[in-house]
C-alpha cells in the first residue's frame, strides 16, 4: 500500500514539473515569428491579441 502511494506521488510530481518547465509550442513559434497558417492550412485558429 505504501509503495503504491509513494509511486503515485512521485509520478504526480514529475508530471507537474515537466508541464511547467517550458512554454507551450505555439507560444515558442509566435516568439520566433511563426504564423499559424504555416501549419494550419484549413481553418486556421483565430488571431490572438499579444
Amino acid at each position: 500500500m505504501l509503495k503504491t502511494v509513494v509511486s503515485i506521488l512521485v509520478l504526480a510530481l514529475s508530471a507537474t514539473t515537466s508541464f511547467a518547465a517550458d512554454k507551450m509550442l505555439a507560444d515558442r513559434h509566435m516568439e520566433r515569428g511563426g504564423k499559424c497558417e504555416a501549419c494550419h492550412t484549413t481553418m486556421p485558429p483565430k488571431a490572438v491579441a499579444t
